[in-house]
């Protein structure tokens, strides 16, 4: 049995992190960005199913490609995921779900990797019922569970300090074995300023005893909307902070992919050249 993951030691820098040499930065050489693109989003395929049956092999696959340093995987293959909005897919039931999460289980073996537990899954909970809520939560549950007799380090996604309270958050937390991550994703995907979620950490440890990772990838300056905002820009590198509060500053949503098909650019988590050169401020030649 592998150690609780907040017993996991971070035993590595920033520069020990994978940086895959196939994103769509690094094909199209975006200079800029194509350094730092290291989390792996496992789940966003439109037919799951398919996907699920060989994601074993797909990671060791990707694994001997890696070889010694640290991936990052973001889990993305929640039952009604994203509530049927952008994001929309995912499994269609718990058994699917606990099929997924095994078959990476099985896929990553003894590897040291950071893994972070599906996006917006948890806050989005609070707007689930009965039969739904039940299954939100075992789904969590299990992929917990399964994650801490391993060798990865994993987080729970709990939204960003503009959603829901701390004190809310706990109200949910009771109901998962929550010491069983060693703590917290904040901000995946938007845009709020290092400052606040700073704050929003630092509340997260006094309730819990437990740090966050903050997605910094474009939260430099505010916005009007949520969805691919034209006032975006690419936030702060990624680096380890290592406080009692905050392990790690880190891009967890890729550069220049899509929050979700509006606004005349393409489905959540498809690349787009306009996308990158409003993070990189450069929208002025589009």
């Amino acid at each position: 049995m592998g150690k609780r993951s907040g017993e996991k030691e971070l035993d590595f820098d920033i520069d020990d992190l994978w940086v895959n040499p196939y994103s769509s930065n690094a094909i199209r050489n975006i200079t800029e960005v194509k350094d730092y693109d290291n989390t792996i989003w496992l789940g966003t395929h439109r037919k799951q199913e398919k996907f699920n049956k060989k994601l074993t092999s797909h990671l060791r696959r990707q694994l001997k490609l890696i070889g010694d340093k640290i991936p990052v995987f973001m889990l993305y293959g929640m039952v009604y995921r994203d509530l049927g909005h952008f994001s929309r897919g995912g499994c269609k039931d718990i058994a699917e779900y606990k099929f997924y999460i095994n078959q990476f289980i099985r896929g990553i073996e003894d590897k040291k990797a950071i893994v972070i537990i599906e996006s917006d899954a948890f806050p989005q909970a609070f707007k689930l019922k009965g039969n739904k809520l039940r299954e939100r939560i075992n789904c969590l549950s299990y992929a917990i569970e399964q994650l801490e007799n391993t060798n990865c380090i994993s987080y729970l996604d709990v939204g960003h300090p503009d959603w829901l309270e701390v004190s809310r958050l706990m109200k949910y937390f009771q109901l998962l074995p929550i010491k069983k991550v060693r703590g917290f994703s904040i901000n995946v995907s938007n845009f709020i300023s290092i400052e606040k979620c700073t704050n929003y950490a630092e509340q997260l440890w006094k309730y819990t005893k437990q740090p966050s990772i903050i997605d910094t990838s474009k939260n430099r300056q505010p916005v009007s909307r949520w969805n691919n905002p034209i006032e975006q820009r690419l936030g702060e590198l990624p680096k380890m902070i290592k406080t009692k509060e905050i392990d790690m500053h880190l891009w967890i949503k890729i550069p220049g992919e899509s929050d979700g098909k509006c606004f005349g650019f393409p489905r959540a988590g498809l690349w787009d050249k306009r996308l990158i050169n409003i993070l990189l401020n450069k929208w002025e030649l589009l």
